[in-house]
């Protein structure tokens, strides 16, 4: 990270370190940090598509590794989420990161409480997306997802914990 942003010092008009100290940020469960570097190059960029999907993720990952928090909280997290994922899809229709970003938070809320709204949104915007570009990618990165819920049909839903 330090480099990262030794290398945004140097050529502050680079959106590539930027969006790889986000991602660091997100991964490495600095959600603060990630929120005011997201707010940093909206202001001096603009709207960007993978700055919308970092902002998705993180909200994803604050549901799903914020301790202490209640279920309930993770739900309506989840669900603030899904709304910054249709405006991303609708932003962006063919990136393939956002709308792989929306079929993640479709699994996560799945797991969360057992609805599919979520990703069956995202994997009909991504069936879309697919159709319109013909893209083999997307067609792989679909056949991908619908193994990965099959495999979670499979499992037990996560318990609900009692607080």
């Amino acid at each position: 990270n330090r480099l990262l942003r030794r290398l945004m010092s140097v050529a502050p008009g680079e959106r590539v370190p930027r969006h790889r100290l986000i991602r660091n940020l997100i991964e490495s469960g600095a959600f603060e940090k990630a929120e005011t570097e997201i707010r940093i190059f909206n202001k001096d960029f603009g709207p960007d598509g993978p700055v919308h999907r970092y902002r998705v993720n993180l909200m994803v990952a604050r549901a799903t590794r914020t301790p202490g928090i209640l279920e309930e909280d993770r739900i309506a997290i989840l669900e603030q989420a899904q709304e910054l994922a249709v405006t991303g899809t609708e932003r962006y229709p063919n990136n393939k990161s956002m709308l792989s970003a929306y079929v993640e938070l479709g699994i996560t809320y799945y797991k969360k409480t057992g609805g599919f709204q979520f990703y069956d949104d995202a994997m009909e915007k991504m069936k879309a997306a697919e159709e319109r570009n013909g893209d083999p990618e997307i067609s792989k990165i679909i056949l991908k997802y619908e193994r990965r819920m099959a495999n979670h049909l499979q499992e037990p839903m996560e318990e609900l914990e009692p607080d």
